[in-house]
């Protein structure tokens, strides 16, 4: 995308001064190494149990997941969704349900919220998509849109919406 994989658009807009790990399957062993962040490989049926084993490993007290198809990111609302997580074990952007973006997600949770989902959580669904089980049993705080932008696609599920996100690139920059 503009010359760039994905994932490398992510890294750059989520350089907030915080600790980049990307969490990925042990298949994709040394594809990751050219971004200049941390690697972490794990399972790739239980991404709940990766994402506890890279955070454990790395000793975080609070984890901002953000997915590798989200390139249009906005470190705002990273920002925002992190200080809305201050007072409360989950905070993330208020998608699919809200009025936000699909690419735009942030969920930030600390440790504990982790340790119990994983320990927890054994619905095959709550361990591919890491927070169901959060959401479902903690306390939660989401942020919301002024407006409604939900009828809006900023990721990249299928090879041709990486040309539908480069055009709209290319046309935000005039």
């Amino acid at each position: 995308m503009a010359g760039k994989p994905v994932v490398q658009h992510v890294i750059e807009r989520c350089r907030i001064g915080e600790k980049i790990v990307l969490a990925v399957p042990h298949y994709d062993l040394d594809k990751f190494t050219t971004f200049g962040v941390r690697v972490f490989y794990g399972s790739e049926d239980d991404v709940l149990g990766r994402y506890f084993q890279a955070a454990k490993h790395y000793r975080f007290d609070k984890i901002i997941r953000i997915t590798a198809d989200c390139p249009l990111i906005r470190p705002d609302l990273i920002e925002q969704t992190y200080k809305l997580s201050l007072d409360c074990p989950y905070a993330a952007i208020d998608w699919p349900k809200g009025r936000f973006p699909k690419g735009y997600g942030v969920e930030v949770f600390t440790m504990l919220a982790l340790e119990l989902a994983n320990a927890f959580a054994k619905d095959q669904y709550d361990r591919e998509h890491v927070t169901p089980w959060m959401q479902a049993n903690l306390r939660c705080k989401y942020l919301e849109n002024d407006k409604d932008e939900s009828h809006l696609n900023y990721c990249v599920d299928l090879p041709g919406d990486i040309e539908r996100l480069e055009t709209l690139m290319r046309e935000n920059e005039t």
